[in-house]
């Protein structure tokens, strides 16, 4: 397409001039913008080449072999299986699990509350969820209600996908680059999507409160 534009330029070049010298003018002038145009064509091929290293941006991570932080994988294999984008195997000690067959959240952390959120989402562990994951503040309000928790559970996780794309923009929670934990009053706190990214999301926040040494989900919104 390039090409075609430079020939066109050139052929105005030409009928816009008289005489063989004006002719042989236009002709050496089409040559120098092939020239011209061939250079920049070299460099564009040379700049797709370059490999991308994009830290702490995740809305460039479908970039080619980027890599954004400890928490996307945007290289091969992503697109199979995007649940994966926000689970960190080091997140694995956060999660104790007693003799007895009972389990303990921790969550001292937001980007630890992500990790159980997701988890006990994509493992369809409503109990735990609710028990450990979601706030006494938020369980309040639904018996006030008069609505089983559970409704709450199972109300995420036919959003879930909602949460996966917010989660993607602040991959590393509070410690996402440019990310601020926002005060909300009664101990509760906010982590929000970057504004820009506002309108491609469902949800762009995430509230949280801090409950006996842990961070629990207060809701989405």
């Amino acid at each position: 397409m390039q090409r075609g534009r430079v020939w066109e330029a050139g052929v105005r070049v030409r009928m816009n001039r008289s005489g063989p010298g004006a002719k042989r003018g236009g002709m050496r002038s089409c040559r120098s913008i092939l020239l011209v145009g061939a250079g920049l064509a070299v460099l564009a091929a040379g700049a797709c080449e370059t490999r991308r290293v994009v830290r702490g941006s995740p809305m460039l991570g479908s970039l080619p072999g980027a890599e954004v932080g400890a928490a996307i994988r945007p290289t091969e294999g992503v697109a199979k299986d995007r649940r994966t984008v926000v689970v960190d195997e080091s997140e694995a000690s956060l999660r104790v699990e007693h003799p007895d067959g009972s389990v303990t959240l921790i969550a001292r952390t937001g980007r630890q509350l992500m990790s159980h959120i997701f988890t006990t989402l994509d493992q369809n562990e409503g109990e735990l969820f609710v028990d450990q994951v979601l706030s006494e503040m938020t369980k309040r309000e639904f018996a006030q209600q008069g609505v089983d928790p559970m409704e709450g559970f199972k109300y995420l996780k036919q959003h879930e996908r909602a949460i996966r794309k917010l989660f993607n923009t602040i991959p590393m929670g509070e410690y996402t680059p440019g990310t601020f934990m926002k005060p909300q009053g009664e101990n509760v706190f906010r982590l929000e999507a970057p504004k820009l990214l506002h309108r491609t999301l469902a949800w762009t926040f995430m509230d949280m409160v801090y409950e006996n040494g842990h961070w629990r989900l207060r809701w989405f919104g």
